[in-house]
């Protein structure tokens, strides 16, 4: 769905947005209601846990007695602790003694959830009843109930919780766990499931705004011609290739970047920091490439849909008795069998950077950040980025390893949705009048999504910065690819507000409340862009880049007898 006219008449995206707006409503009630990202609501449950303590003996008429005070007098307070004011925690609604078992009924809210309760009154029974030489030996959680009234398909709960829990009722939704041990609670087991329960839901809800569909045009160039070999559009990897600009690695997905197109390479980053980053206050940070696993652990949605596409990273210790038999059969045979080194690898212990911001995340995690040295706003163009593409690998467009300069900030809500439309607005303006290309700004979808579920969503992209859509994509037109309207464009920035996604994953801690934001410009494919809009010889280049291009010193590439 296109938004926007051919060429749009107004001297601000402000005003652009205003007038994308105005044309969206009407659409809305082209599409059924259930189809829809609803990003940020709140989500209430009802939660009924039955269970048992075990004592490590039998109670007695008086243990009972003592038990039944402390059930009325001490646990409310220790169901109420934490509970926001004016909240509802959990609550004791049944209990009874059979020999050392204690059978108990705990319902409760999302603010203090059963399984959570049923651990406090464990500590408060041990600490209480010590004196009496009572201990508890064993937990159990015989059925815990979760009930709301938000629908999602069953199918759908059964996918996200497997043989976890089963569906009880479809209308309202009743789930169930069974025979939950102690060890299954504090693993936070039940919190996970709920927190990608709570996430499915979310995205089954119905929010208010002005709707549209994932891929919506919000803004575009004028069309801009391209450069042509022989009258066709050229393909800028395979060209590369031919001049020597780039040459295949033996990985799938890896070039050598000689000094051409690296040169070219670096000069987009120069100009990326001087039009955009640093005139809005961003600083150059060096960010690790290599991830360790708990941090990675920590990075929501992943693990959950990603796990294929991540590179693993494996390690034999530093044993000087390691890989004993690999290293002699290297050394007498000239051969290096990597069977031999698999079963005596470690790990994996850490993954290569797939998002290039984890250690940002990581930086303030923990940490209490005061609201004076807000927005926190850094990048990193200090390296690669690594995603395995399997045999989706095409020229420059989709490789494993590709250089990428990536954007992270922290900020209040406001600010971090401020600093999103400016990244936004400056980088639309420098792509269309500075480097002259032809591009466009589209809605885009969470990195969690398919392409699949993307297709089937609405997004609100309500008020003039968008805060509701979760990330704005700006795409690029490749000729060579087809006609505009059938051809599919490069994506070449994903800009992204994330609220309190990675704030809650990784503990980030303020005297007010925070979010992030980021942004990727995806400098190998800026590269491909930039050839196919303008050609290979300089000359015919925008001024700046030409300049900046045959400043310090001009590229060449060695030519070899067999190559290029």
């Amino acid at each position: 769905m296109d938004l926007t006219s051919e060429i749009l008449p107004f001297e601000s995206i402000e005003n652009k947005v205003r007038y994308v707006n105005s044309l969206v409503q009407p659409l809305v009630d082209t599409f059924p209601s259930s189809l829809f990202v609803g990003w940020w609501v709140e989500v209430e449950m009802d939660f009924l846990l039955k269970g048992w303590l075990k004592f490590n003996r039998s109670l007695n008429e008086a243990d009972i007695a003592i038990l039944a005070e402390i059930i009325k007098q001490k646990v409310p307070e220790q169901f109420i602790r934490g509970v926001p004011k004016g909240k509802k925690g959990s609550r004791i609604v049944n209990w009874k003694i059979r020999g050392n078992i204690l059978q108990i009924e705990i319902e409760g809210t999302r603010y203090l959830r059963p399984h959570d309760a049923l651990l406090r009154l464990k500590n408060l029974l041990l600490a209480e009843l010590s004196r009496r030489r009572l201990g508890i030996r064993d937990l159990k959680v015989e059925e815990y109930r979760i009930k709301t009234d938000v629908e999602i398909k069953p199918s759908d709960v059964r996918k996200i919780l497997g043989d976890y829990a089963e569906v009880l009722s479809e209308k309202p939704l009743v789930i169930a766990f069974k025979d939950l041990k102690e060890e299954d609670i504090k693993s936070r087991l039940i919190d996970r499931a709920l927190t990608e329960l709570t996430k499915a839901i979310e995205e089954e809800a119905v929010p208010k705004g002005e709707l549209v569909p994932v891929g919506t045009i919000l803004l575009k160039t004028i069309q801009k011609p391209y450069a042509t070999e022989n009258g066709v559009p050229i393909d800028p990897s395979n060209l590369a290739i031919k001049k020597g600009w780039i040459k295949r690695f033996p990985g799938r997905g890896q070039w050598v970047i000689t000094s051409p197109m690296a040169r070219l390479l670096r000069v987009l980053k120069e100009m990326i920091e001087d039009h955009i980053l640093i005139p809005l206050g961003f600083q150059e940070w060096m960010f690790p490439k290599l991830i360790p696993w708990d941090v990675y652990e920590r990075m929501p949605g992943y693990f959950e849909h990603l796990a294929e596409g991540l590179m693993y990273v494996c390690h034999a210790g530093r044993d000087p008795e390691a890989l004993k038999e690999f290293k002699l059969e290297a050394r007498l045979k000239k051969k290096a069998d990597p069977s031999l080194v698999r079963k005596e690898l470690e790990g994996p212990t850490h993954i290569l950077a797939a998002a290039q911001c984890e250690p940002f995340y990581q930086f303030f995690s923990g940490e209490i950040t005061p609201e004076e040295v807000l927005p926190v706003k850094v990048y990193d163009a200090s390296g690669w980025t690594y995603r395995w593409e399997g045999g989706g690998v095409e020229g420059l467009l989709r490789t494993v390893e590709f250089f990428r300069l990536e954007v992270v900030w922290l900020g209040t809500p406001e600010q971090v949705v401020d600093i999103r439309w400016d990244l936004a607005d400056k980088t639309f303006n420098f792509l269309d009048k500075v480097l002259d290309l032809e591009v466009r700004m589209t809605v885009g979808a969470p990195f969690y999504m398919t392409t699949e579920q993307a297709q089937e969503r609405l997004v609100d992209i309500s008020g003039e910065k968008y805060p509701e859509v979760p990330t704005l994509d700006i795409e690029a037109y490749l000729p060579y690819k087809g006609s505009r309207e059938e051809a599919e464009w490069l994506e070449i920035n994903g800009i992204n507000v994330h609220k309190k996604k990675y704030v809650d994953s990784f503990k980030i801690k303020a005297n007010t409340e925070v979010w992030t934001g980021c942004n990727g410009y995806g400098l190998t494919r800026y590269l491909v862009a930039f050839l196919a809009r303008h050609g290979f010889e300089p000359e015919r280049w925008p001024r700046e880049v030409r300049e900046r291009y045959e400043g310090s010193y001009v590229p060449k590439t060695p030519k070899l007898i067999t190559w290029p």
